[in-house]
């Protein structure tokens, strides 16, 4: 893996669905500049349920960076919201980055679970076959347009 990261999502209204892809090396400051900028799109809602594919990233596990990030949602409240967070994995890395949030959060109305699998992902979140594969062509879009 390169130094540089990519960030890349979409937000689907009519599916109240928010899929986001994420690769390279992160720091908790690029993770808020990219929540910045999605908190700017007209069709953000933090009710919609979100679709993280951290497959090619390497995230922050330290707990206190960890902690940053629960501060920085408790005090922008735009990011309040009733939802779940699918968190696609498959390293040591992002389990316990997801496992970290989720021991971290609040009272918020947010569940947040790794899954290693989209199928799993889109079943939790009640979506079905199709919304499925338009799930997969999204992430195989993010991911081709970066070749």
């Amino acid at each position: 893996m390169n130094n540089r990261h990519i960030f890349k999502y979409r937000i689907i209204p009519n599916k109240r669905l928010r899929i986001e892809y994420w690769e390279g090396i992160f720091s908790m400051k690029d993770k808020f500049y990219f929540m910045s900028q999605q908190e700017k799109n007209q069709l953000f809602n933090p009710d919609y349920d979100t679709i993280q594919d951290f497959r090619k990233a390497i995230l922050p596990t330290d707990l206190d960076e960890i902690k940053k990030l629960r501060y920085y949602h408790l005090k922008n409240q735009v990011f309040n919201g009733v939802r779940k967070i699918a968190q696609l994995c498959d390293t040591p890395n992002t389990v316990v980055y997801s496992m970290s949030l989720q021991f971290l959060k609040s009272k918020r109305q947010i569940e947040i679970k790794p899954f290693s699998t989209l199928k799993a992902a889109c079943s939790w979140l009640e979506l079905d076959s199709v919304d499925e594969l338009s799930v997969e062509i999204k992430l195989k879009n993010f991911r081709l347009k970066e070749l």
